[in-house]
């Protein structure tokens, strides 16, 4: 035990300011720490396969030029959102855009124009997988009409088209309607297929090609583009209903995806090792528990010789005190986790329910913690047979530090218990005619 004493500082009514450091203590605290970690429960290794969920727009249309047209930019984009909402995909115009990117700090598409990587962080943003662009700009009696698409899912820059058109200008739908058949999938401009999807299981998951639609029933029909799919729907506790597809452009279709329930598998036999666990705990605490006891035996015993000797021992007195408290903490902590090994590990091995003859206690049991009980067999067949229960209570170890300053030996002590024989009734098997 290692004393630090620091006699420059201020004195006070009881004596000398002192700090203190002890082995003891740092022990108990590491004992505390490492039965935290030991009962935190340890992180999952598996965990679950991310799936991605079906965006509710799939795609944004932005002005990305506008030269010497004056509101003919915001027609052309208007008019671009009608034709795209005739087929498959679900978008909002360059206003709609224009103010999301405003409320979420991103670039302007004017200042983007054709920069593949500013506008990656537009449909970025946007949140949409599909950005087109429409560039429109008059130069004298000549106009240039610039449109493109940026697929989020590919890695590979937009793909544009150009034209240009002697004023006062072409047919701009059909101007459109060319321009965007070679930047877009040819089933994306195609009218959308509508699903229908039932089944016999409500709130059940409903995956398109590994993307989440939702839980049935749906709101409506799924507006899908020409080509073929692959369903699944899934709920926990049924099996995994599959179906391939295809639809054709304009289609509509109803299906439905039956799901079986599965049996529970039979839980797999494990060890469980949190008997063992309570176990270490308890014996560390009362290992812990011993090094406070003897910490404070030599305290208690410094101030012994210091009040033989006439000199101040009160110091030494608190801080067996203090040990001896902490101690009867530690072992009550390890009769607790002793306690809790045993009833974990026969709850494990199922040695809690009863396949024998049954045991009742005796009403005349007496106070010193000796219990008799009357035994009788469960059927005829069984050979009469005494048995006697005694129950033995102990207490954990006490110290009484007033007796310990006078002399006498700082032991646990543990009160004998009283027996008794036990009293035991056999009732008589019938006798059988």
């Amino acid at each position: 035990m290692i004393w630090i004493r620091a006699n420059h500082l201020p004195k006070r009514r009881l004596g000398v300011q002192r700090f203190t450091f002890r082995p003891e203590r740092t022990a108990g605290a590491a004992f505390a720490l490492a039965l935290l970690l030991l009962c935190a429960p340890a992180p999952s290794a598996a965990k679950a396969k991310a799936t991605a969920v079906a965006p509710a727009v799939d795609a944004a249309i932005v002005v990305t030029q506008a030269v010497g047209v004056g509101p003919l930019a915001d027609r052309l984009g208007n008019l671009t959102v009608d034709r795209i909402a005739k087929g498959s995909l679900r978008a909002f115009g360059p206003g709609e855009a224009a103010r999301l990117l405003r409320a979420r700090g991103g670039p302007d598409p004017l200042r983007c124009g054709s920069d593949a990587a500013c506008l990656g962080d537009v449909a970025r943003l946007l949140e949409v997988r599909w950005l087109i662009t429409v560039g429109i700009g008059r130069f004298g009696e000549m106009y240039g009409l610039e449109i493109g698409a940026l697929d989020r899912a590919s890695d590979g820059a937009p793909r544009t088209t150009s034209s240009t058109y002697a004023a006062p200008g072409p047919e701009w739908e059909q101007a459109l309607e060319d321009a965007l058949g070679k930047v877009l999938p040819a089933e994306l401009l195609l009218p959308p297929a509508r699903l229908s999807v039932r089944s016999n299981v409500p709130d059940a998951e409903l995956l398109v090609d590994g993307v989440r639609h939702g839980f049935l029933p749906l709101a409506g029909p799924l507006l899908l583009p020409e080509g073929s799919y692959a369903l699944e729907l899934r709920k926990a506790g049924y099996s995994v209903a599959r179906r391939d597809l295809s639809l054709a452009a304009g289609e509509e279709m109803s299906t439905e995806l039956l799901l079986a329930p599965v049996a529970v598998p039979a839980r797999e036999s494990r060890t469980n090792l949190w008997p063992y666990y309570a176990g270490g705990a308890s014996v560390l605490s009362a290992a812990v528990a011993a090094v406070f006891h003897a910490g404070a035996s030599s305290d208690m015993d410094t101030a012994r010789s210091l009040k033989s000797a006439g000199k101040p021992f009160a110091a030494e007195r608190s801080d067996a005190l203090s040990q001896i408290g902490t101690a009867r903490v530690l072992y009550g902590v390890a009769g607790a986790a002793a306690i809790g090994a045993i009833t974990l590990y026969l709850l494990d091995s199922g040695s809690g329910t009863a396949t024998g003859p049954r045991s009742e206690p005796n009403p005349t049991a007496s106070s010193s913690g000796t219990a008799s009980a009357s035994h009788t067999p469960l059927s005829e067949s069984d050979s009469p047979a005494s048995e006697a229960l005694q129950w033995t209570t102990t207490s954990l170890p006490r110290v009484d530090a007033e007796a310990m300053l006078h002399g006498q030996k700082l032991l646990p002590s543990v009160a004998p218990a009283a027996s008794a024989p036990a009293e035991v009734a056999v009732r008589p098997a019938p006798q059988r005619p």
